[in-house]
């Protein structure tokens, strides 16, 4: 014969059901809290975060007055890339601009699908023609279009004296620092 379930009894049950709720209020707790507060979220298309100077965004390369890239086609920027996602051909200039630039970039490709924004190319660069600078707004639908030719990483506009300061001196930090207030009990000026 079959042995049958021992049946609760009332005492037990309201135990269950007074346990349940409890529990429930703990668990909404957090979320009645924090849905007065002030969201900390920023609507993205409408807002934007303040970006540090030096954060690694899309790649640029500096030109002359003349609009020559200072680029040496050196390729050290394409040997140190732990991604290998630049891509330089070089060829002799005919009439070089000055007496470091004896080669010419003819391709340059950086693949940023595959970039992992790091900074080595920057630094590697012996001239310091190749820069990352805070532009981040660079979508696409397409995975090709994630190339990046030398047309687009020449910079139609003059750098800002900002980006030119900090590159020469990174101990001159642009980026504006918070001070804390001072407290009452760190024992101020009395």
């Amino acid at each position: 014969m079959a042995e049958s379930m021992p049946q609760p009894t009332w005492r037990e049950m309201l135990d269950k059901g007074w346990l349940g709720f409890t529990t429930a209020l703990k668990g909404m707790r957090v979320t009645l809290v924090n849905a007065f507060r002030r969201p900390t979220t920023v609507i993205y298309p409408k807002e934007k975060l303040d970006i540090p100077v030096y954060y690694r965004g899309r790649h640029r390369q500096r030109t002359d007055e003349n609009g020559i890239p200072w680029c040496i086609a050196c390729s050290a920027c394409a040997r140190v890339c732990p991604d290998s996602c630049i891509t330089i051909e070089v060829a002799p200039y005919e009439n070089p601009p000055d007496s470091k630039r004896k080669r010419k970039t003819t391709k340059f490709e950086i693949d940023l699908a595959r970039c992992m924004y790091c900074g080595l190319c920057e630094e590697a660069c012996p001239q310091d023609c190749l820069m990352l600078v805070a532009d981040y707004e660079y979508s696409a639908w397409d995975i090709r279009d994630l190339y990046m030719p030398l047309e687009v990483q020449l910079r139609p506009g003059p750098i800002s004296e900002q980006e030119l300061k900090y590159a020469a001196d990174p101990g001159s930090d642009p980026a504006p620092v918070k001070k804390k207030p001072a407290s009452p009990e760190a024992g101020g000026d009395a």
